[in-house]
């Protein structure tokens, strides 16, 4: 069970645009992303949203319970799309209305926002992308411009060193 931070104006508030807002922090930290996302949330909330903000698994051990440490990348795709199926399933008694949901995230939460988009269309209004990370192929193939910090954030997240000969074949996650 993971924690869903839940965000509105008027705690009686109905029919509320849901969106799903994903954390950043390199797949390994909680807490300056969600200081970066609460930092946006009221102007979300103004707009008429009901904003749903999940506490996903993290690779390696730097953030997080123990729980929710050293996290494979496809536990931490699963707890976005669980979050996604969860807002759809459960958003209404929070306050959201039906409607399909907007997704907002910054960098690593950016990248899991792209990935329910891509995943799981019929589930998604809109998306906004604050710098995520793309291009998972090219940031391998060229992984010598890559600085140390972004090489520890991809292998901690792929669970894999960049210069494995199979890490472009990682289930999906570098299409």
């Amino acid at each position: 069970d993971l924690e869903m931070r839940v965000y509105k104006t008027n705690v009686d508030g109905t029919s509320l645009k849901p969106l799903l807002a994903l954390h950043g922090g390199s797949w390994r930290y909680r807490g300056f992303g969600f200081v970066g996302l609460e930092a946006q949330i009221s102007h979300l909330t103004e707009q008429g949203y009901v904003v749903f903000m999940p506490s996903y698994r993290l690779a390696g051990q730097s953030d997080g319970n123990i729980e929710c440490q050293n996290a494979l990348w496809s536990d931490i795709t699963s707890d976005a799309e669980a979050a996604l199926q969860w807002v759809r399933s459960s958003g209404v008694s929070y306050g959201a209305s039906n409607d399909k949901v907007a997704l907002f995230g910054q960098s690593a939460g950016a990248h899991l926002a792209g990935w329910l988009v891509t995943r799981k269309p019929n589930d998604v209004s809109k998306a906004m992308l604050l710098y995520p990370p793309t291009d998972f192929r090219d940031f391998i193939l060229n992984s010598s411009g890559l600085s140390p910090t972004g090489i520890d954030s991809l292998e901690g997240f792929l669970g894999a060193k960049l210069s494995d000969p199979g890490i472009l074949n990682t289930g999906g996650v570098i299409a």
